[in-house]
């Protein structure tokens, strides 16, 4: 496992997690990885998944437990786009239910972060849509290439 590091401030930190034998996977956590860590990761189809885990309870703190939703043991896919934060730092995740190409079911989740995360988040944010675009552009090169 390799980890680089983006970026630190205020008790957060933004790096990027590479293992071998899967994809790369953006992190944004406390530096002690004890009360938040969002992890960010993005498929060759260019559909994000975005997983939360969190302080679980006040009697054991610093201990995490996984808080991402799923539905029907399906993750929960999204475009790069569709994942925000604000400036008070309500992380807002819509969704997307893969299901028909006529169909377009959104399921969506938010999280109330401190405002130290907006930052990282945004910048983790940007990295994404980056590699979104990267993925999009490569789909059309092998499309091409496959005709």
């Amino acid at each position: 496992m390799t980890w680089t590091q983006f970026h630190e401030a205020d008790g957060v930190i933004l790096g990027e997690i590479a293992e071998e034998h899967f994809a790369p996977y953006l992190v944004v956590a406390d530096t002690d990885f004890r009360r938040y860590r969002i992890t960010l990761s993005i498929d060759k189809e260019g559909f994000c998944h975005v997983g939360i885990d969190a302080e679980w309870s006040t009697e054991r703190p610093g201990e995490l437990a996984n808080f991402t939703p799923s539905y029907e043991h399906d993750s929960s896919y999204c475009k790069a786009d569709e994942i925000k934060v604000n400036d008070e730092g309500m992380l807002t995740v819509l969704a997307r239910k893969q299901s028909a190409a006529t169909v377009d079911i959104r399921i969506g989740w938010t999280a109330k972060l401190p405002r130290s995360f907006v930052g990282p988040l945004r910048k983790a944010l940007e990295i994404l849509k980056e590699r979104a675009g990267a993925t999009s552009q490569q789909q059309v090169v092998d499309s091409q290439v496959l005709r």
